[in-house]
C-alpha cells in the first residue's frame, strides 16, 4: 500500500478556512497530501533527533518523555502526571531506584546524554514493568549510541514482566549498552526481549571492561544475531561475567552460530575475557556462541550446561581455555567428552 500523509490527507478545494499550525512529522513522512487552500503555519518535517527536543515548541500540552514510554518523543503532559524528573541520592551520593517510574527515568536520562560515569545506583525494591514497552538503558537513537557507564547494584531484587522490542538499532535488554562499571545482584524474572542484534537479559552490549556478577535471566530472548542470556556482545577490552545463570530460552535466526545461553559474541577487540561460575539450562549453545578470531585469551571456568550441545559454537583452536566446564544431556562439549542421558563417556 501507499503510506498515508502524516497530519492531513487531501483538503477539499471548497474548504477555504482550514489551518494547520505548529505541527511536525518525521522527515520521511509528508505533512499532508493535497493542500489546496490549506493555510500552513510553523509546520515542518524534522529528523527524529530534532523532534525529540520539541516538547516546549509544541506547547504547554506536551512534556518530556521522562518515563521513556514514547522512545523519548514528546508526550502529552498528563501522561507524566506524578512522574519523577530526577533521581534521589542517599548520604553517600548513591542514586536510589525505588520503583518502575524511577527505573524508566534512568533510561530517559541515559538517552539524554547522562552516562553516570563512575556513579553508583542502588535498586531498593522488586520492580514490575507490567509488560509495558521498555526502552533499554543505553542504546541507539538514530545514529548516536548512548551507554550507561556507572555501576548498578540490584540489591538482590528482581525485574518482572520486561517487554523490550527494538528491531531498528539493536542493543536490547534491561541495559542496551553498559560500559566500564559493574552490574550485580539482579534478576530478570520474566518477560520477552526482542531485538535486531546485541540482545540479552542483562546487557545487550557489555563493553570497556565492564563486569556482570551475581545476576540471572529467565526472560525469553530473540534476535537476528549476537543473542545471549546475560550479555549479547562483549567488546572493547577485558570484561568478566561471573556467578550468573540463565534459564530463559534464547532464540535467533540461526541458533547454531548466532545465540547462546550466556554470551552471544566476543568481538575482535575483546581480550582476556572471563566467564566463570556460571550455568545455562536448555539452550543449544551453552556458554558462548561465537568468539571472533582476533579475540584471544578467553577463559571459561567452572561453567556448566544442562540440555546444551556445545560450550562454544565457533572459535579458533586455542582462542579460549576451558577449565572445569561441561555440557550435560547434550551431545558433545568443548572439552572433547561426550554426554548422553546425563552420563559422561569417553
Amino acid at each position: 500500500g501507499v503510506q498515508s500523509p502524516g497530519i492531513i490527507g487531501d483538503v477539499n478545494k471548497s474548504l477555504t478556512t482550514a489551518k494547520m499550525i505548529n505541527c511536525y512529522t518525521i522527515d520521511t513522512v509528508e505533512l499532508n497530501s493535497t493542500a489546496n487552500s490549506l493555510l500552513i503555519t510553523d509546520c515542518e518535517k524534522l529528523d527524529a533527533a530534532t523532534l525529540r527536543t520539541y516538547a516546549t515548541t509544541l506547547g504547554s500540552a506536551y512534556g518530556e518523555d521522562y518515563l521513556a514510554q514514547n522512545t523519548i518523543f514528546p508526550v502529552l503532559a498528563w501522561q507524566n502526571r506524578g512522574a519523577p524528573t530526577s533521581l534521589t541520592t542517599d548520604a553517600q551520593g548513591v542514586y536510589l531506584i525505588n520503583n518502575a517510574d524511577e527505573l524508566r527515568l534512568l533510561s530517559y536520562l541515559v538517552r539524554k546524554g547522562n552516562n553516570f560515569r563512575n556513579k553508583k545506583i542502588l535498586l531498593t525494591a522488586d520492580i514490575d514493568l507490567e509488560n509495558k514497552p521498555w526502552l533499554s538503558i543505553g542504546g541507539y537513537l538514530e545514529s548516536k549510541l548512548y551507554a550507561f557507564e556507572g555501576s548498578f547494584n540490584g540489591g538482590g531484587h528482581r525485574i518482572y514482566n520486561i517487554n523490550a522490542w527494538e528491531m531498528t538499532g539493536g542493543f536490547t535488554g534491561l541495559f542496551g549498552k553498559a560500559a566500564y562499571g559493574v552490574i550485580e545482584n539482579l534478576g530478570i524474572e520474566s518477560g520477552v526481549i526482542v531485538g535486531k542484534d546485541k540482545v540479552a537479559g542483562i546487557a545487550g552490549n557489555l563493553a570497556s571492561g565492564a563486569t556482570i556478577q551475581r545476576c540471572y535471566n529467565k526472560a525469553t530472548l530473540y534476535g537476528n544475531l549476537h543473542v545471549g542470556g546475560i550479555a549479547g556482545m562483549v567488546n572493547l577490552g577485558t570484561s568478566v561475567i561471573r556467578n550468573c545463570y540463565n534459564t530463559g530460552m534464547v532464540y535467533s535466526r540461526n541458533v547454531v552460530d548466532q545465540s547462546a545461553g550466556l554470551v552471544g559474541y566476543l568481538a575482535s577487540d575483546c581480550k582476556n575475557a572471563t566467564v566463570e561460575n556460571c550455568y545455562d539450562i536448555g539452550n543449544y549453545n551453552a556458554v558462548l556462541c561465537h568468539i571472533n578470531d582476533a579475540a584471544t585469551g578467553t577463559i571459561i571456568r567452572n561453567t556448566y550446561s544442562v540440555g546444551g550441545v556445545k560450550m562454544v559454537a565457533k572459535s579458533l583452536t586455542g582462542a579460549y581455555t576451558l577449565e572445569d566446564g561441561t555440557v550435560r544431556y547434550g551431545f558433545v562439549s568443548a572439552s572433547g567428552r561426550m554426554y548422553m542421558d546425563n552420563k559422561a563417556s569417553d
